[in-house]
């Protein structure tokens, strides 16, 4: 029998968070692992940004964010989110379900722009079978984004980012 370091408590506030949560949030939460796999990781480092690319009756679907990009060796695995209100976190492309009584809280929610260029790096790099945010219109070369009351015209794609010119008068 394998002992987890998070034991498994559903609370009231953990329900009703699950509850709340959004597809497109990015939320705090503990990471499930073995006691000995736990031990190994810096305490500060044990609970992890998480984003939400889809729900289920009783988990998430998410990637995992870091602030460290230095880390990844391959740039076709990530997007570094470049409109949200965590600019320069890295978003990896690998899958994880999240379970409700790992979640802490709700840090805030992608914005529209990094929404719709990550799905497009994912459907590039990835392939249509791996998940996308829900209800996020595809990006491409060419196209006109409206985020805060800003227009962005998507100019280039260059190392798993995008060239973004701001169109809106007084930038």
């Amino acid at each position: 029998m394998k002992l987890k370091f998070n034991v498994e408590t559903d609370t009231q506030y953990q329900r009703d968070l699950f509850n709340q949560i959004e597809v497109g949030d990015i939320v705090w939460c503990k990471m499930y692992l073995s006691l000995k796999r736990m031990l190994k990781i810096e305490y500060s480092h044990r609970n992890r940004l998480y984003l939400i690319v889809s729900k289920k009756k009783d988990k998430l679907i998410v990637y995992a964010l870091t602030s460290n990009p230095k880390r990844v060796n391959n740039p076709e695995k990530y997007y570094k989110l470049q409109k949200s209100e965590i600019e320069g976190f890295v978003c990896y492309f690998d899958v994880f379900e999240i379970n409700k009584f790992q979640l802490q809280r709700v840090l805030t929610h992608i914005s529209g722009v990094d929404a719709a260029l990550l799905n497009k790096s994912i459907q590039m790099y990835r392939g249509k079978n791996h998940p996308i945010i829900s209800n996020i219109p595809k990006v491409e070369k060419g196209n006109v984004i409206i985020e805060d009351n800003k227009y962005y015209y998507v100019y280039e794609k260059t190392n798993n980012s995008y060239q973004l010119v701001n169109l809106t008068e007084g930038n």
